[in-house]
C-alpha cells in the first residue's frame, strides 16, 4: 500500500509539472529584445574603426553582424522550444513512451506480488 501511495503523489507531481504553463509572455519579450539588438548590432559594430582608416578590416563587420545575429536567433529558438517541453516538438519529452514503461513496471510488480 506504501508504493501505491507513493506512485500517486508521483504520478500528481509529473501531472503539475505537465499542466504547468510556459509564459509566452518571456517569448514574446525575448523576441522583441533580441529583435532589437539586431537592428541596433550594425550601427555599432560598423563603428569599430579595425586597422586604422586606409583598412579594409571594415568588412568583417558584415561577417561578424551575421554570426552574432544567428547565434542570438538560435539561442531565442531554443529557448522557446525547451520552455514547452511536453508539446508535440521533436525536442519534446515523449510522454507516451515513459507512460509504457510505467505500465510495464507496474505489471511487472503486480505479477511479482501474485
Amino acid at each position: 500500500m506504501q508504493h501505491i501511495t507513493r506512485f500517486y503523489d508521483i504520478q500528481g507531481k509529473a501531472e503539475r509539472i505537465k499542466n504547468t504553463p510556459f509564459l509566452m509572455i518571456y517569448s514574446a519579450f525575448t523576441k522583441i529584445i533580441v529583435s532589437f539588438y539586431i537592428v541596433l548590432l550594425p550601427l555599432f559594430i560598423g563603428d569599430i574603426d579595425l586597422g586604422g582608416e586606409d583598412s579594409t578590416f571594415e568588412l568583417l563587420t558584415i561577417q561578424i553582424m551575421v554570426i552574432i545575429s544567428t547565434s542570438f536567433l538560435t539561442i531565442n529558438k531554443l529557448a522557446n522550444l525547451y520552455g514547452e517541453p511536453f508539446s508535440d516538438n521533436k525536442t519534446s519529452v515523449t510522454v507516451d513512451e515513459i507512460c509504457k514503461t510505467i505500465v510495464q513496471n507496474c505489471d511487472e510488480v503486480k505479477r511479482k506480488l501474485l
